[in-house]
Order: structure tokens, then sequence, then C-alpha cells
């Protein structure tokens, strides 16, 4: 880890600068894709959204009913090629938890517009870890109010969970490592125009960033709009000393280079060189999970049953006694926060696409006396630094030929669309 602060937005290469990363395509989010759209300067977007669009959406979200039952990363996606072809746009269809950090670590600039503290929580992580500043936005139909908060990892500065308590990560509830998602959030079934409102806020906010008007911006403070009592407010926030996360960048290096084919003996070798004795290997709030047991009829699954958390295929998570297709259940001791020597050898001779991990991960590498942190690469030219993404495997299908291909990373991954060009 690296506790010093991260490099000034100034500093940023042109294609970070131009790149966005915006996370929720609903109330908020799928107002703003139609803002982003007209921004100069903009490059380079992902969109990551899990769900699709159901007919309820038609009425608080920027949709037609064409759209009704497609992805909503597909269908935005979709919509911003069409209207700013010069923007290179990536979808990705899965839970914010689940998506490679490596996917977003090219951007400049991290958007949430999520109705999930869970999800919110995950995205301020990954924004923090990746010295990325983060914008948050959300609304509240009952008080009617529009609300967004600006972050930016720097010493001292507060992120999004320093306020929190622990009441709050209670709500947050739980899942079991062979659920792919959180759980279900109720939706705010918030009025568009209050989506739009924040949207716009947002598209305010990353017009300052595209013109380099960095001293504008609204970082280390929340602008809340009462519609209701036609109020606004701004408050400042102060780093918590007793925050739950710990503030730290990551320290991602280039070597040793890990691709998702090599084994995890071979891994090992290769961070015992740069890292030091007693290597180990990980993913930083993730497990895998070395044994499963059926809730229902209580049988064990062992064997080759090693797997990160999040990325069990469902294949693998139906009991194969009773055949239930229920969530199977991870209990502590068979849950593994590091990939190790004493492993055994069959578990060992997996590849780390085997146990989960794919192309993007970053993983956590430890030797003797020192950790940092490595990119999983299927090429040895980092995305960030290529004109174009491309990846060496491609599905059949897909969500929408027309828009681009469909890039699969495993069957309980998630799927990215790709412009193909």
């Amino acid at each position: 880890m690296n506790d010093h602060s991260s490099p000034n937005i100034e500093s940023r290469s042109p294609a970070q600068v131009g790149a966005i990363t915006l996370v929720g395509l609903g109330n908020i989010g799928s107002h703003l894709v139609q803002l982003l759209a007209n921004l100069p300067g903009l490059t380079q977007v992902t969109l990551v959204d899990k769900d699709r669009y159901e007919p309820a959406n038609l009425a608080t979200q920027r949709i037609t009913r064409a759209d009704v039952g497609g992805a909503k990363s597909a269908v935005q996606a979709a919509w911003l090629r069409l209207h700013n072809p010069s923007v290179q746009v990536t979808a990705v269809a899965a839970d914010i938890a689940h998506v490679p950090a490596g996917y977003l670590r090219c951007s400049g600039l991290i958007i949430a517009c999520l109705d999930s503290l869970a999800s919110r929580v995950v995205v301020n992580q990954l924004a923090w870890r990746l010295g990325i500043p983060f914008l948050d936005a959300g609304v509240n139909p009952e008080a009617g109010l529009v609300r967004i908060n600006a972050y930016q990892p720097i010493e001292e500065a507060a992120c999004f969970e320093c306020p929190l308590c622990d009441e709050d990560y209670r709500s947050m509830g739980g899942r079991t490592p062979c659920e792919a998602s959180d759980r279900e959030n109720p939706p705010t079934n918030a009025p568009a125009a209050l989506g739009a409102m924040a949207a716009a806020l947002l598209g305010v906010e990353c017009g300052k960033f595209f013109r380099g008007d960095v001293d504008a911006i609204l970082f280390g403070r929340q602008f809340i709009v009462n519609v209701a009592q036609h109020t606004s407010y701004r408050t400042s926030f102060r780093r918590n000393p007793k925050c739950r996360f710990h503030h730290a960048l990551w320290d991602i290096r280039s070597a040793p280079v890990l691709s998702p084919e090599i084994t995890l003996g071979a891994a090992l070798d290769l961070i015992q060189r740069h890292a030091g004795d007693h290597p180990r290997l990980g993913i930083e709030g993730r497990f895998f999970a070395s044994a499963w047991h059926c809730p229902k009829c209580g049988s064990v699954g062992r064997g080759g049953n090693f797997r990160l958390d999040g990325r069990i295929p469902n294949v693998a998570a139906r009991c194969t006694v009773c055949r239930n297709s229920n969530a199977l259940l991870v209990s502590g001791p068979n849950l593994v926060p590091w990939i190790h020597r004493d492993l055994p050898e069959l578990v060992l001779g997996l590849s780390l696409a085997d146990v989960g991990i794919v192309s993007g991960d970053i993983v956590t590498v430890m030797g003797e006396g020192q950790s940092f942190q490595v990119e999983v690469l299927t090429q040895r030219v980092h995305r960030c630094d290529a004109k174009s993404i491309s990846e060496p495997t491609l599905s059949p299908g897909g969500l929408s030929a027309a828009a681009g291909v469909v890039i699969p990373i495993s069957s309980a991954d998630p799927t990215i669309e790709k412009e193909h060009r």
C-alpha cells in the first residue's frame, strides 16, 4: 500500500483525463449519459450496471419502450455510440463488486449513481485504492432532496465511509460467496425530474473536470438541493481517524507479469522472485471458497472446489446431492484469504482463471517484508496504453451484435461489451 497522496489531476495523461466510469444507469445515470455525450474532451466511457430495464422504469428513467428488457449498460452504450461516435464505450453488465478493478484503472473520474449503500462503499474503496476522484449522487423523493458528493483520494481528505456508523454497516447486510450480487435494494421510484436534476449537477462537475478547473470542483464537500423548500446547502467532510477504511493507495507494479493461464504454483514462484520468501497472492476484501455446503441437505462439496467468492459458476453452486439451486453456504474455516504454498497440490496446479482470477483483476502479492499490487493481464500492453481495447476470446452472439461484441469473463462473471474497431 501507498500512504502518500494520489497523483495530481493535472499530472494525469490526456487519455485518463478524458475517460469516465459511470456506475449505475437508473434514475440518475440514465439522464447523465445524455449529458456526457455533449461534453467536450470526453474520449472514453465505461458504463457499469448489472440490471435490465423494466416497464416500471419508463416513468422514472431516460429510456424508451424499445429498451425494456435490455441490459442497462448495453442500452445506454448503444445510445452514446449513436450520438457521439468518437467516444470509445465499454458496457459492463455486472455488479460493481465483481468487476475487475483494472477496468476502472484507466479512468480519470468515477461517478456513482446508485441506490445501494453497499455498492457505494465498493466504489469508494476502488476509487481510493486506484487514486481516482469520485463523484456520488443520490435523491430522496419523500423529502424532495437531491445531493452530490465529491471525493479526491489525497492525504487527510475524507472518503465516503468516513461518516458511516456501525448501524450503516449492519444495514448493508451480507451475502453468501455463491451469490453473484448483493441483496437487492428496493428502488427509490424517484420522479424523473429529481434524477435529471442530480444528473445535471454531476454534469456541471464533469465539465469543470474536463476544463481543468480543479479548484472549482466540489471535492471534499456535499451539495444538497431541497426542491420542496427551494433551498440549498453545502457542507464539508472531515477525515474520520476511526474510519473503517484504511485510506491508502495501491502500489501497482508492472512485475511480476501474471496472466490468467498461469498456474497458482508458477505464480507463487514469480512472486517469490520479486517479493521475497513466503509468497502469497490474494484480492483485497475477497476470499476463496475451498468448500461449501448445502443448507437444504447438509452435503459438503470439496475436491477441486476452490474458487474466488462471487466467481463460482452457477453449475458449481448447485448441490450435486439434492440438486438445490439456491445459494450454497461457505463456513469460516473454508474461506481462504490467500493463495500460498501450503495449499494442496491439486489446487496449486489450477490456473488463476480456474479459481476465478481474470484479466483486469488487481491482485495483492506479498513476500518477506513487502507487499504490492499487480494487474493480471492477457497481453503485455496495458489497456490504458492501447489505442483500442481487445480481448482474445469473444462469445458467440452477445448482448447487441449491432453495437459491439461481448467479452465473457467466466460463466459467473461480468459480461463486458466493447466496441469493435
